[in-house]
């Protein structure tokens, strides 16, 4: 599985956080978290080539271990929860790959059930409207980059995305059917007015990955 391309981003939270750094610190907090994000913990010396100085008020927010590199207690469980929530629809599509079995009607309330289950086990705040919204977000984001559009995250797009994610398919494999499908119809005249989330979504899905 490739790398995780993002982190889920709490506004109120940051900002709880942040209400009494000056803008500068917190745009230097912000740097800290998307370099642990994309290098792993800190060392001391990267602490302070990034903040210029051994700054308390930033330094606080990190936990130092035993090797004394520094993180982001948050920012780690954050990244633990979106791997395992990845591995675990991942093992599910395969699993229904490898089965080629569709599932009767009637089990459609319990895939649901365990859908909850999962996320709950997944999410701290138990929240699973929120995670749906924050992935809606960041592959509607994804889309609109690619493909000069504008499309706003409705709830028909949070149903329709929300259905393939029950399927066991993960926000990388949405970017990867906007690079395949979404950024070759829109230069051809007759499949622009496809490059929606509802045609690129739907049960098709699958296909569009290849």
């Amino acid at each position: 599985m490739g790398k995780d391309p993002a982190f889920l981003f709490y506004p109120s939270d940051f900002l709880s956080g942040t209400m009494l750094m000056t803008d500068e610190q917190a745009g230097k907090y912000m740097r800290l978290l998307c370099y642990e994000f994309l290098n792993g913990r800190l060392i001391k010396e990267d602490m302070i080539k990034i903040c210029k100085e051994e700054d308390k008020d930033i330094f606080k927010h990190f936990q130092v271990d035993e090797n004394g590199l520094y993180f982001n207690n948050r920012l780690e469980q954050e990244k633990t929860k979106r791997a395992e929530y990845s591995e675990g629809r991942r093992r599910n599509r395969e699993s229904k790959q490898k089965t080629h079995v569709e599932d009767p009607p009637n089990t459609k309330d319990v895939k649901n059930n365990l859908f909850h289950e999962h996320m709950e086990n997944e999410n701290t705040n138990g929240d699973v409207n929120e995670e749906i919204d924050s992935t809606s977000i960041e592959i509607i984001e994804y889309l609109n980059s690619k493909a000069g559009t504008n499309f706003e995250v409705t709830e028909e797009t949070k149903a329709v995305i929300r259905a393939r994610i029950d399927e066991g398919y993960t926000t990388r494999d949405f970017y990867t059917v906007i690079d395949n499908k979404a950024l070759k119809w829109k230069n051809d005249s007759n499949l622009v007015t496809h490059v929606t989330p509802s045609d690129l979504f739907n049960k098709s899905f699958g296909k569009y990955l290849n």
